[in-house]
């Protein structure tokens, strides 16, 4: 499924959009995947800023962010695309929400040129947002927001895993089976 997602022409159209036309070049090397569970968010945030030797292995990233907006090394600036894909198709809809999501959070959130005011994008299954993470500031509203999310130990090992026979979730902590499943 990710080589489709890479290699495909809707990707591959993104990227060459996102990307500045005189950088091209699509040379993966990192790939983080975000698992949103109800009652949670992704914060807000701008993604690890990259320059040619100047990289988050060897200085801060806070330095690295204040780099880039300075303007400063935009010569030594690595352009990036990251997309904000979601997966997942919708289980029934009496957890509310519609068929695009609405009601339920989870949307893609960023902020372009018209901060501070945020614009949205909803959670519509086998969909995703392309942008340079390291230039827009983005986050996640909170999925289920009215549910607690799990509260869990930091000193034990903590897993979500998923069930196929039953499509469901399951929290493990500490090797042992939570309260928080998600169906």
């Amino acid at each position: 499924m990710i080589t489709d997602l890479f290699g495909g022409e809707n990707f591959q159209a993104t990227a060459r959009k996102t990307c500045p036309a005189s950088k091209q070049v699509l040379d993966p090397f990192q790939f983080n995947l975000i698992v949103q569970v109800p009652g949670q968010t992704v914060a807000t945030h701008i993604d690890g800023v990259y320059f040619w030797g100047a990289t988050r292995f060897d200085i801060p990233q806070w330095l690295l962010a204040a780099m880039k907006f300075s303007g400063l090394f935009e010569d030594r600036f690595v352009d990036q695309i990251q997309i904000v894909a979601y997966y997942h198709e919708w289980g029934e809809e009496k957890e509310g929400g519609d068929e695009k999501g609405g009601g339920r959070g989870g949307e893609f959130v960023y902020w372009n040129d018209d901060f501070p005011d945020p614009k949205t994008v909803p959670p519509t299954p086998r969909s995703g947002s392309g942008i340079d993470g390291s230039k827009v500031i983005h986050a996640a509203s909170t999925y289920f927001p009215d549910r607690q999310p799990p509260l869990t130990d930091k000193n034990k090992d903590v897993e979500l895993v998923y069930n196929e026979t039953n499509d469901s979730w399951t929290v493990f902590e500490g090797g042992t089976e939570t309260e928080w499943s998600y169906r």
